[in-house]
């Protein structure tokens, strides 16, 4: 199979960054995930939105050879614990960097609240090196 470096969606896989103020899990895709978790590790990066409430990132760092944690978690909204799909994700795949990069405020978050960008861009940095890419999110 070919590997994808960079993979483009418009909705999050199902349980990470994908959790709306008394809702939960929207707007996400539960096939998603379990091809993420099948990907036999080619996908190195997801890029994904929809999910407002969630911008986010997860990145994986590796600390000692072959022991990795996980940096990152969401930005705008409540924490949402979803760092056990991340990690399961991570582990059985080869991707290490996810980001919703939903930049628009949200009304479940702030109901009564003017729409506006409620963040800056995220700058999200590439390396390649020893034949494969590296991403983490910059500054």
């Amino acid at each position: 199979a070919a590997a994808i470096d960079v993979l483009l969606s418009h909705v999050p896989p199902r349980g990470v960054l994908d959790r709306m103020p008394i809702i939960g899990s929207w707007g996400s895709s539960e096939f998603l995930r379990r091809s993420l978790v099948r990907s036999e590790k080619s996908i190195r990066c997801h890029l994904f939105g929809h999910v407002h409430a969630q911008r986010g990132y997860w990145s994986s760092k590796e600390v000692e050879k072959s022991k990795w944690v996980l940096q990152g978690g969401v930005e705008y909204a409540k924490k949402t614990g979803d760092e056990q799909n991340v990690l399961k994700i991570m582990a059985t795949s080869g991707l290490h960097f996810m980001a919703n990069t939903a930049l628009a405020s949200d009304r479940t978050v702030n109901p009564f609240g003017k729409k506006r960008i409620a963040g800056i861009p995220r700058v999200i940095n590439g390396l390649y090196k020893e034949g494969k890419w590296r991403f983490d999110a910059g500054g």
